[in-house]
Order: C-alpha cells, then structure tokens, then sequence
C-alpha cells in the first residue's frame, strides 16, 4: 500500500491512509489465503484534489489610469484545470467577495501552473488601489494577500514673459514646469498654443509649437507668438502636456494694450481754439489746415488727414493726407495741409481723423 504496508485476514480492509498531498496516487491491493499464499497486486488509482494554489504579486507598469496586476497559480489542487481572476478597490478588502463588483475582471481559464496578469484601466490618478489574485477550481477557492500600489499624477505650471506690454508684443517666451509622480522615466510631450482659451487636453492643428518625446523640464520656448500679439487685445497663452497616459493644461492671460492716439489744436498762433487760418478768404485764397498728433506709445500715424465739406457733402478729393510738420509722437507732432482753389460760399465745413499704426482711431475734432 503506498505510504505502509497492512497486513489484515479479513473479508475487507478499511485504512485511513493519512494526509495526502493533492494529485493522483495508487494503491496496491493483495490478500493471502491460509497456506500464506499471497495473490497478484491489484492496483487502485485514485486522485486527491483541494482548492489552487494562488499568491498576489506587486502591481507593475504602473501610470495614471492604468496598472498590470499580477499573479502566481503555484498548483491547480489536483485538477484539470482553474480558474484565475483579480479584484481590486480603492479600500482595503478582508475577503475577495467584499470588493466591488465593478471591480472584477473576466476569468481566465489556466491548465497548468504559472504566472498571469491583467491590465486595470479606468484607473483615477494618485489614488491608492488595493487588489487581490483569486483563483477557483472544483475543491473550492483561494486568494492571494491583499497588495496595493498608487496610481501616477501630473501637473503643470505656465509662465509667460513678457505677459503684458504695448502691441506688437514680441519675443514672448512660454515656460512650462512639470510636476507630479511616478512617471519620472516617461519622456513628455509639450504642446504651445498663443491663444486658446478652453479647458480640453485634446491636441489641435493650431498649435504655435510643439516638441515631443523629450526629458526635459522645464521647458521653454523661443518667441512664438510675434504674429498673435501684433494688436490689442486679451489673449490665453496655453500648454497642454502628454506624460504616460495622462494629460493636463495650464493657461496665462497675455494682456496687449494700445493707447488710441489724440487729436488737439496746435496752440500755436492762429491756432489757438481751433485748425484753419484763414477762416475767410477771397476766391482762389489759401486756406492752412494745422492738427497736432500725440500718442503716449510714440507709435507713428497710420495717416492723419482733414475732411472739408461744403453744404454737407465731401469736396472732391476729400479727405487729403495731412503732412508732417514737427515734433515728436509722444510729445505731439503737427501736421499741416493747405488747399486752394475753393468755390465761394459760406457753408464750409471740416475735421480730422487720424489712426495709429497699430490701428487705434483717435477721436474726431
């Protein structure tokens, strides 16, 4: 008999074999008659089965919405097979059953000993999971100890120099520092857009600049936005940054500021309250149109120029381009025109526009 010999002069023989280990065994039967004669062995095989043999073993490839579970199926317990499987939750479990439902994936089907794994996505990033290799077969169920790991985070942070400041505003470099955890071995992608308001993480055509697979952090852009900045104007400088599976935004207010330029009478003699002299002149008499231009940006005039009506209606080739006379922008330059030639009449009228070369309209006189 395997595992002892018993001898017994019975018509049957009932033995408590002891502890088997789970598996197939045999044991051999024989009997002898009076004259001690003993007969042929007669062998029974039979198979010994207990529940699998399962451990937990530490999470790996772990990123931000995503980790590799994995397990060790050390002995199927004397069956053909069994099944294998994984829970897991944000709060530690006493027994496998108490995990979430959600929270279980398929069953795996395994017929011999060995490693396996599932991959748990949908995962919130820097949160604690704690998970569990189960394992079943006929005999019953098992599962390994309780292990837990902690999904990665990022974060990024955005400066902007210069982020205010007169149009054009150029040479604005984009700084972005990355932060976080666990991902400190994955390579980051930066993506740099001048003006683009909305909160999304999505990567679109429009970007300024764009460099991928890089370690580097910080990092900081040459001057990318000349052309966006070029007049007035609130604009949302933004990064979006790709690092594992995870991806987050940053924006800053970019503020371009213009001063609209001013229209005054040059105080100068004849000048005083208002932009003609002579106010009264004979057919064919010349008439001086002065206007004093100042912009506290010193941006030059995009053009300057007098309106003359008569009765109401432009006179032809109005309005006439003024030129410049003296002086300087900032501190107010003077510009002149005189026109000849006009028809007698009384109903004359006339103002100035001007606008900077950014754009910006001064106020009519």
């Amino acid at each position: 008999v395997l595992d002892g010999v018993y001898d017994e002069l019975a018509e049957s023989v009932d033995k408590n074999l002891g502890f088997l280990n789970s598996g197939f065994h045999t044991v051999n039967l024989k009997c002898k008659d009076s004259l001690d004669n003993w007969s042929s062995p007669a062998p029974y095989t039979f198979n010994v089965i207990s529940p699998p043999v399962v451990s937990t073993d530490p999470a790996t490839n772990i990123l931000g919405k995503q980790a590799d579970l994995n397990g060790t199926l050390s002995g199927l317990g004397g069956t053909g097979s069994a099944e294998v499987w994984f829970v897991w939750d944000t709060i530690p479990r006493a027994d496998y059953q108490n995990y979430l439902s959600s929270n279980y994936n398929s069953r795996e089907t395994k017929t011999i000993a060995g490693n396996f794994d599932f991959v748990a996505t949908n995962l919130s990033p820097g949160m604690t999971y704690y998970f569990r290799a189960v394992a079943k077969n006929s005999a019953g169920t098992t599962q390994g100890a309780e292990k837990n790991f902690t999904t990665a985070t990022l974060s990024v942070s955005l400066g902007v120099l210069p982020s205010s400041g007169h149009a054009p505003l150029g040479n604005v470099v984009m700084t972005a520092a990355v932060s976080g955890s666990g991902l400190a071995d994955k390579t980051i992608n930066y993506t740099f857009y001048c003006n683009r308001s909305d909160s999304g993480t999505n990567v679109t055509l429009d970007y300024a600049y764009k460099i991928d697979g890089i370690l580097t952090n910080p990092y900081s852009t040459p001057g990318i936005c000349d052309i966006a900045y070029a007049l007035p104007g609130e604009y949302s400088a933004k990064v979006i940054v790709q690092r594992g599976d995870l991806e987050v935004e940053k924006r800053q207010t970019v503020t371009v500021t213009n001063n609209s330029p001013v229209l005054s009478w040059t105080e100068e003699t004849n000048y005083a309250a208002d932009g003609l002299h002579p106010e009264i002149g004979n057919l064919g008499a010349s008439f001086v149109y002065r206007i004093k231009y100042t912009d506290q940006d010193n941006d030059a005039p995009n053009f300057v120029k007098v309106h003359i009506k008569k009765g109401g209606t432009e006179i032809s080739g109005s309005p006439f381009n003024m030129n410049y006379v003296s002086g300087s922008y900032s501190g107010g330059a003077i510009y002149s025109y005189t026109k000849s030639g006009l028809d007698l009449g009384l109903d004359y009228t006339y103002y100035f526009e001007a606008q900077d070369v950014i754009g910006a309209t001064a106020t009519s006189t």
